[in-house]
């Protein structure tokens, strides 16, 4: 399976090592299921001009996974820097890498300090970005055609991602975890990473009038069951199972689903399921096959059924329609 969404990474000498070990983190949640790490879903690589280790601003050094490669490869390039005061230059081979990517239209994510340097090689002129409050007069010192703004986790803008740094390296990562994967994989990512509530509402637009419901529901019973439906949508857990983790039998969690929602627990997970799969069917150019194996369908033949029960098209038809209006 082609993963939906390719990030290469660059770091500088001194680099801070929290943003990169947070978003890398995420990414590595949102990749594949439970906690196994596999790159499915996403992958990251970690590209260097030499396989020289890279030392990071605590002393802790990372080695590179590959060479400076062709960057249409990516969906992203994301730099991370360091602290401004260190002596260690930017290596002239990591600015001229982001340029041809910028030339090439692949879009880059600066965090902590990357944005003076994708300033530095003149990919912030006339935009707005995210820094650090104690630097954000620096940066417009340095750069006054960028316009740097302090106070916010995350700006995009001209297809460039920027944020200070630190733990907002998660919004950097959920945001585009969230355009390519869809927002149950950004959801698990976030609920593994254990991160707070308000990262946790991944934008209430994307709830069914059915999911919001059970969510509001008053019995205990039901928001644990739909939470961790909505985390584990992927896997082949079972309702027993599911039961057992809440600490209930099947039974009472189906009397409490047909009480509350008139709908038993199989067939509500089964259409959190099928909203996944209208997702990607609309957002990503994954064969039926690839997307039936994903949400948890026996084969792509008993997804086809369900979904155009569901939504009177196939996935095919669907995809058809959605490219002649034009919104891909």
């Amino acid at each position: 399976m082609e993963p939906a969404l390719k990030v290469g990474i660059l770091v500088t000498p001194d680099f801070t090592l929290t943003p990169l070990a947070v978003f890398t983190d995420c990414l590595r949640h949102a990749a594949d299921e439970a906690d196994f790490g596999r790159q499915i879903y996403c992958q990251w690589t970690l590209l260097s001009h030499t396989w020289e280790p890279i030392p990071s601003s605590c002393g802790y050094r990372v080695e590179p996974q590959a060479l400076f490669c062709d960057p249409v490869l990516f969906d992203y390039i994301a730099v991370v820097g360091g602290p401004i005061h260190s002596t260690k230059g930017i290596p002239s081979e990591l600015i001229e890498y982001l340029q041809l990517a910028h030339t090439n239209e692949v879009k880059l994510i600066g965090m902590c300090t990357g944005s003076f340097v994708l300033a530095q090689a003149g990919l912030l002129d006339g935009k707005r970005c995210a820094v650090h409050f104690s630097l954000e007069q620096v940066l417009q010192q340095r750069y006054p055609n960028v316009r740097p703004i302090g106070g916010l986790p995350l700006v995009s803008d001209g297809g460039v991602l920027t944020c200070p740094g630190g733990l907002a390296a998660v919004e950097v990562a959920r945001e585009i975890v969230l355009r390519h994967c869809g927002v149950s994989r950004a959801r698990k990512a976030i609920q593994y990473l254990m991160a707070n509530a308000e990262q946790l509402d991944l934008s209430k637009s994307h709830l069914s009038p059915l999911e919001e419901m059970a969510l509001n529901c008053t019995d205990r019973r039901i928001v644990q069951a739909v939470t961790l439906m909505r985390e584990r949508i992927y896997e082949p857990l079972s309702i027993q199972s599911l039961a057992r983790l809440i600490g209930v039998t099947e039974k009472q969690l189906t009397k409490a689903f047909m009480q509350n929602l008139k709908v038993s627990p199989s067939m509500f997970w089964r259409e959190l399921r099928l909203d996944h799969t209208h997702w990607l069917v609309q957002n990503t150019d994954r064969s039926v096959a690839q997307i039936a194996y994903e949400c948890g369908f026996a084969d792509s033949t008993h997804l086809c059924k369900s979904f155009k029960k569901r939504f009177a098209l196939s996935p095919a038809q669907l995809r058809k329609q959605h490219k002649q209006m034009g919104c891909v």
